[in-house]
């Protein structure tokens, strides 16, 4: 096992990473670089080169790796900026000289947390592999340690057992034993086919199985275990072609799913839910049983599958016959979603009634809060939701079209993206356009306070009874 430590400055390891206009004849010197973002709760990044940006490279987000960008071998200048909320970026280094060398490939990779101390802590490993053409009845691999929460579960080390499918660990050898920051020289092996599990050293118990993959020919992967925000394991694979567009990642084959269920259906009072999955051998059963309007329960550790069916209906009208039914839904390995039972339920069977699901996304950025909103509330049409700092904006602003909206258009049904706000508070509207430009404000949540870190869901809810108001239900992951 190889361990290097060139301690640069976080800045300009990323930095460097992302150069790749670099002219040259067929004579001039060449090296290979790509960087790595595998810094858990690190906002994403924009690269400077030689005093300008690297457009074609910008934005790196958590889990993605650059393609092995050819340049020539030289020094270069290179700066960092970090992506803040609202696309501000913000200098974290000025530029400083990197040297790559000829024949070399320098993966740099970010690892750690911004808020965490020692190895934990946000910093880069530099990593310098010699270059070489890989047979096509061979594989390259080398793996990294990059996972700040395996480190955290599993102080005393991990054990990664690569071996053909099937084998008993307690009588197999483990490829490397390795704490965070360490990686393997570039190893070939036989193409084929392969299992990677991870355990904790002196131990043959997984805590990560891949279950049966492929190692193509010819290929030149770097594996490095980082960071899941999902159920189960603490770690999942990125595995790192060369090719940024061929990356992917290995979840482990033993996690489950989380579901959490938000009864956002007006005129159904108490509701029950049941589900369905054939392919699991599930029965039609009462997964949540009497939870109100706008409130929300969550089901932990459910078996993937594809082919799950969900009821929702008033509490004690079971499952046949619910106004809200749905089948086919994918429940993922290592995924957490939300599920909401929404619309308005005046009479049985109402069409605008429906089960919206939604893919969450619980990793926590150091630099920001994260707010998306999910719109569930059928009577009020297509609305526009404006989110301010706390007492920038009045209503009366707003409802005489003063106020950029910043989700215009924004449908029932509708699930946003995470919008990135600085950490402050906040005043949050929803409001009905008019056909003059005006707005009618429906909801009018003021003074949302919001810390760096967190994350929140905002459903936008019908009201609970005639003569009152849209609400919102807030989730915090």
């Amino acid at each position: 096992m190889a361990r290097q430590k060139i301690w640069l400055s976080v800045g300009a390891v990323l930095a460097a990473t992302f150069l790749s206009a670099c002219g040259g004849d067929s004579n001039t010197p060449r090296s290979e670089l790509r960087v790595i973002h595998a810094a858990g709760n690190a906002p994403a990044v924009n690269v400077n080169a030689n005093g300008g940006p690297l457009s074609a490279v910008q934005g790196l987000e958590y889990g993605q790796a650059t393609s092995k960008l050819v340049l020539r071998a030289a020094s270069y200048s290179v700066s960092v900026d970090g992506v803040l909320p609202g696309d501000q970026v913000s200098e974290v280094v000025a530029p400083v000289d990197l040297t790559l060398n000829r024949g070399e490939t320098t993966t740099v990779v970010a690892i750690g947390n911004l808020d965490a101390v020692g190895d934990a802590a946000f910093g880069p490993e530099v990593i310098v592999t010699p270059k070489t053409s890989v047979a096509s009845t061979e594989t390259r691999v080398q793996v990294v340690h990059a996972s700040a929460a395996a480190e955290t579960a599993l102080p005393g080390g991990v054990s990664v057992y690569v071996t053909a499918p099937g084998v008993d660990l307690a009588s197999a050898t483990p490829l490397v034993t390795f704490n965070l920051r360490d990686y393997t020289e570039a190893l070939t092996v036989p193409a084929g086919q392969y299992q990677i599990r991870v355990t904790p050293a002196a131990s043959s118990t997984p805590v990560f199985d891949s279950g049966e993959i492929t190692l193509p020919g010819g290929a030149d992967l770097m594996v490095l275990a980082i960071d899941s925000y999902g159920p189960g394991a603490p770690v999942r694979l990125l595995v790192s072609t060369g090719d940024a567009d061929a990356d992917f990642t290995l979840t482990d084959i033993d996690a489950r799913a989380d579901l959490r269920v938000v009864h956002a259906a007006s005129g159904v009072g108490a509701a029950e839910v049941f589900a369905t999955a054939d392919s699991i051998m599930l029965a039609t059963t009462e997964v949540i049983d009497a939870f109100d309007y706008r409130s929300s329960e969550t089901l932990a550790d459910l078996t993937p599958a594809a082919d799950y069916a969900f009821a929702v209906n008033a509490d004690g009208g079971g499952a046949t016959g619910a106004p809200i039914s749905v089948s086919d839904v994918t429940l993922a390995a290592g995924t957490a979603y939300t599920a909401l039972a929404a619309g308005d339920l005046p009479a049985m069977g109402d069409p605008d009634l429906t089960l919206l699901l939604a893919e969450d996304d619980r990793r926590s950025i150091a630099t920001e809060a994260r707010v998306r909103a999910i719109h569930a509330a059928s009577l009020a049409g297509t609305v526009a939701v404006f989110i301010t700092p706390a007492g920038d904006e009045t209503v009366a602003a707003i409802e005489m079209g003063e106020v950029a909206p910043t989700l215009p258009g924004f449908e029932y049904q509708s699930v946003t993206g995470y919008i990135g706000l600085a950490a402050g508070n906040y005043d949050v509207r929803v409001a009905v356009p008019g056909a003059g430009g005006e707005y009618t404000v429906a909801i009018d949540q003021t003074d949302v306070a919001l810390a760096a870190g967190d994350i929140v869901t905002l459903v936008a809810t019908n009201p609970a009874a005639a003569g009152q108001d849209f609400a919102f239900v807030v989730l915090s992951d």
